[in-house]
């Protein structure tokens, strides 16, 4: 069974606000199915349920390239970095001594923050951004919030030096995650963050709900999600 839309179908589901108040949408016929799934299997395999949930938990879907007649996207100087064996893509405009790094969300691109190009330039900043791991035009068929992380100070330790960094939504999160873990000698002076979750286990909680996990493949999924983050 291989099913590339759950999360998106999940997130656009009102599970996450189960108010009186507030009349819920019928599940679409493919989230419907994926419940189905993770209710029969679930109580049948726990462990390889949960398996399959981490999959689909860890792999974002692409999202195509921004429209190449934005002038902000013509005139980003285009560089490669590494971050371990994969090849990032990275984005570039000013020469200002002072650098602002953007850091885009789950299933976005590095592109997806170019609204702040101008008036970061404007004020003499140097801006940069990068597609995440499995993201955009970067390496990668799977990631999770340690190994963007990872990401993010490897951006970090490309552009020498960074004054602030402005981050949405799971790439808050992941910079959040990053600066715990920094460089000796590299401190970051400004922080922006737009639409970050306040608890990534309410994520978790909230994945487990929509996706109608039970029980033991839930603790099994939990248990692989804490297992991956400690390598």
């Amino acid at each position: 069974m291989h099913i590339t839309h759950a999360q998106e179908e999940v997130l656009k589901s009102d599970w996450k606000d189960p108010s009186p108040e507030k009349p819920t949408r019928p599940p679409s016929f493919l989230l419907a199915l994926v419940r189905l799934y993770f209710q029969t299997f679930g109580r049948i395999f726990p462990a390889l349920t949960a398996r399959y949930a981490y999959h689909l938990f860890t792999k974002p879907r692409r999202r195509a390239r921004h429209q190449s007649s934005d002038p902000v996207l013509e005139s980003a100087r285009i560089f490669e970095f590494l971050y371990g064996r994969q090849l990032l893509k990275g984005y570039e405009w000013g020469s200002g001594e002072r650098t602002i790094l953007l850091v885009h969300g789950w299933e976005s691109r590095g592109t997806a923050l170019r609204s702040f190009v101008p008036v970061l330039l404007e004020a003499g900043f140097r801006v940069l951004a990068f597609d995440g791991p499995a993201h955009g035009d970067s390496a990668g068929k799977r990631t999770n919030l340690p190994h963007f992380a990872g990401a993010v100070r490897a951006a970090i330790r490309q552009a020498g030096a960074v004054e602030g960094i402005i981050a949405h939504s799971f790439g808050g999160a992941s910079t959040v995650y990053a600066l715990t873990q920094l460089d000796p000698g590299l401190s970051i002076d400004k922080l922006v963050y737009i639409a970050v979750p306040s608890s990534m286990l309410r994520v978790f909680e909230n994945t487990v709900r929509g996706l109608r996990i039970p029980k033991r493949a839930a603790a099994r999924f939990k248990q692989i999600l804490e297992e991956k983050a400690k390598r």
